[in-house]
């Protein structure tokens, strides 16, 4: 089904999203954002996101975003997964359009724990996102036997 410029990945399409992501999610890994857990996109992960109607092409096939639902205090939210273009400098132009996945659900925000890149540090502060106060940054400290 279509929703704007976003149409939900078929079944059929499952492979051709798979490789999409290969070829161009770039950051943080290429992992993608489940909700509860960040997993190496393959035919169950990315099935599974499909399934749930999670899993949308982008202005034909020129971006694939991969979310989530959630909620927290303040009601539901969407999650973005992954959100990668074919063309680096399309991905504001994507991410200006997100909320079109969020309408049916009445979601009060869209959260992306989001790669670090200065690029795509870019790309969400020009389509409007920001972050609050309590946004995370995780730090690690090896423990001293390690």
């Amino acid at each position: 089904s279509q929703t704007g410029r976003f149409a939900k990945v078929a079944p059929g399409e499952l492979g051709e999203a798979l490789t999409f992501l290969r070829q161009h999610h770039q950051t943080v890994g290429g992992l993608i954002d489940t909700g509860w857990r960040f997993v190496v996109p393959d035919e169950e992960s990315l099935g599974e996101r499909q399934r749930e109607g999670q899993a949308h092409w982008w202005n034909g096939r020129e971006g694939l975003m991969v979310t989530w639902v959630g909620d927290d205090d303040d009601g539901p939210v969407l999650g973005l997964g992954a959100a990668v273009t074919r063309d680096p400098g399309a991905l504001a132009r994507m991410l200006v359009e997100s909320p079109q996945l969020a309408r049916g659900m009445e979601a009060y925000a869209i959260f992306w724990l989001a790669p670090t890149e200065p690029a795509v540090q870019e790309a969400l502060r020009s389509a409007g996102f920001v972050t609050d106060d309590d946004s995370g940054v995780l730090f690690e400290r090896r423990h001293p036997s390690k």
